[in-house]
């Protein structure tokens, strides 16, 4: 019986036990259907972290980084924040470019800080030393990079070229008198890491993020309440956008799903608490048993668990050889699609090796 029909199904006779039963016997009623659906279940995930290459691969001999903020123009200058609201426009006098310029960069260098591939980083007070917009698009003079890094005791100068913000708030009314509130917030950045050893400018990138923030409800009180505040916005938004940067140049972890076969019940409770101990070794002795069962779909599970218990030892050619195995005995689209994502892993191990330790 398929999940759609079981539903429909679970309704139907709810809806007929609400009317035929007291309340004592629809508790066990209830209590029977989710043990029904529970025992459906042959798989289960868990989220793990892998490590996510940069695009960036510095040279081995960077070892320490400065950071300066050239994005903020002298206040003459007609480049300026504006916000909208409400489909007006208005200049903003509140949340200079200032503070949240260095909430950018506060991103960058946290990101940094928590790499551990650089031995230091400093942020250097260095600011706006241009007068327009089109000086501050020119790059630094190798005489104002190099002095900077000797002042510093740095290798390379990464620089926040430019860092622009706008953000809008509007209400929409929907249907059956539903109110949206949405508080939308634009970031353009543009940095440079200058390595004067060498002479050459290893990254030039500009990115343009959105971050936004949406509610329904029947009030515009009531539809503002999950959205944060101006203020809240535009520092989480200029933080993020340091973040962003620092992904791209360093290697950093992210959450993926890893799926597994579920044994019978006995078992499944025993690995349930081997996984909350970490314990994968003890997992793998118990998977084993089922590699050469006679029952193909069997042994392909098997053999797929086996797989996971290996990446999560970072045995990673093991996996992909268990997760071949498990292929070739039963062909599934689930098993194929872990092959691809392992030997990914694989070609870019060496890559992260490099890059956590410079080349």
């Amino acid at each position: 019986m398929g999940i759609e029909q079981i539903k429909k199904y679970l309704y139907t006779k709810s809806n007929i036990l609400l009317k035929t039963l007291n309340l004592k016997y629809i508790k066990y009623f209830l209590v029977a259907v989710l043990f029904f659906v529970v025992s459906c279940t042959t798989t289960s995930q868990i989220t793990i972290q892998v490590l996510k290459p940069a695009k960036i691969t510095f040279p081995s001999a960077i070892n320490k980084i400065v950071v300066v903020n050239r994005s903020l123009l002298p206040k003459s200058d007609n480049y300026t924040h504006y916000f909208g609201y409400e489909g007006n426009t208005y200049k903003d006098s509140l949340y200079p470019d200032t503070a949240l310029s260095k909430e950018c960069i506060d991103g960058l260098i946290d990101v940094i800080n928590s790499s551990q591939r650089f031995d230091s980083v400093f942020n250097d007070s260095l600011f706006c030393d241009v007068s327009n917009i089109s000086e501050q698009e020119k790059s630094l003079n190798w005489k104002q990079v190099t002095e900077i890094c000797s002042k510093n005791n740095a290798d390379v100068l990464l620089e926040l070229n430019s860092f622009d913000i706008f953000d809008f708030f509007e209400f929409n009314h929907l249907d059956f008198g539903f109110i949206n509130a949405t508080l939308v917030v634009y970031v353009k950045s543009t940095w440079k890491i200058y390595y004067p050893k060498n002479k050459i400018i290893i990254d030039k990138y500009t990115d343009i993020d959105t971050i936004s923030w949406s509610n329904d409800a029947y009030t515009k009180d009531e539809a503002i309440k999950s959205i944060p505040n101006r203020e809240q916005a535009l520092f989480k938004a200029a933080y993020l956008a340091g973040q962003k940067y620092g992904f791209r140049i360093l290697p950093h972890w992210r959450y993926v799903n890893r799926m597994y076969y579920l044994s019978n019940d006995k078992e499944k409770q025993t690995i349930n608490k081997l996984i909350e101990s970490n314990n994968w070794n003890a997992i793998a002795s118990i998977w084993r048993k089922y590699i050469n069962n006679p029952n193909k779909k069997i042994a392909a599970k098997a053999a797929y668990n086996m797989a996971l218990a290996c990446e999560m030892e970072d045995k990673l050619e093991l996996a992909l050889y268990w997760v071949r195995r498990s292929y070739s005995i039963y062909k599934a689209e689930t098993t194929m699609n872990y092959i691809y994502i392992l030997k990914n892993r694989i070609i870019i191990k060496d890559k992260l090796i490099k890059q956590m330790s410079g080349v």
